[in-house]
């Protein structure tokens, strides 16, 4: 990205305009480079969660092309921890919850970018910044904010 790109996209972070971060970034970027932009992203995120075997799945199906239509199962793999961890602390969103939320967009944009039938909804990955956003704020570390956000604007 051009750094003009870049410094538009960092002000409409800082204006928390997260939706329309994420459409400017993937509306420029190939959709077959999407998943693997989006697996970097939640490998830096995971290394600082609890560890979620579906989660570690995910990456290495947004990673291999071949395995992109896996994405749509391991979405469903990933509602389920995600509507179980919403019923246990229903009061309180927790590292684990967004990196489920994170998760599941992914999943939904690497399914989306096989070109298979029945895709979920085109704007699913225009979330992962906000849920970025809600995961930086948890974590509260410049360094790991740092690493974030250089990828996603990369």
């Amino acid at each position: 990205m051009n750094s003009n790109h870049t410094e538009q996209l960092y002000a409409l972070w800082t204006q928390e305009c997260y939706l329309e971060v994420g459409q400017r970034i993937l509306e420029r970027m190939p959709v077959q480079s999407q998943p693997a932009w989006a697996a970097e992203l939640l490998s830096i995120v995971s290394s600082r969660c609890e560890e979620v075997p579906e989660v570690s799945n995910l990456i290495e199906i947004a990673r291999h092309p071949t395995r992109w239509s896996e994405a749509h199962s391991c979405f469903g793999a990933l509602r389920r921890l995600t509507l179980a961890a919403e019923q246990e602390k229903p009061s309180t969103k927790t590292n684990h919850l967004f990196l489920l939320y994170l998760a599941e967009n992914i999943a939904k944009l690497t399914y989306n970018a096989g070109g298979y039938p029945a895709p979920f909804d085109p704007d699913s990955g225009w979330w992962i910044p906000q849920n970025l956003k809600h995961i930086i704020d948890q974590v509260n570390d410049p360094g790991f904010t740092s690493d974030v956000m250089a990828k996603l604007f990369r």
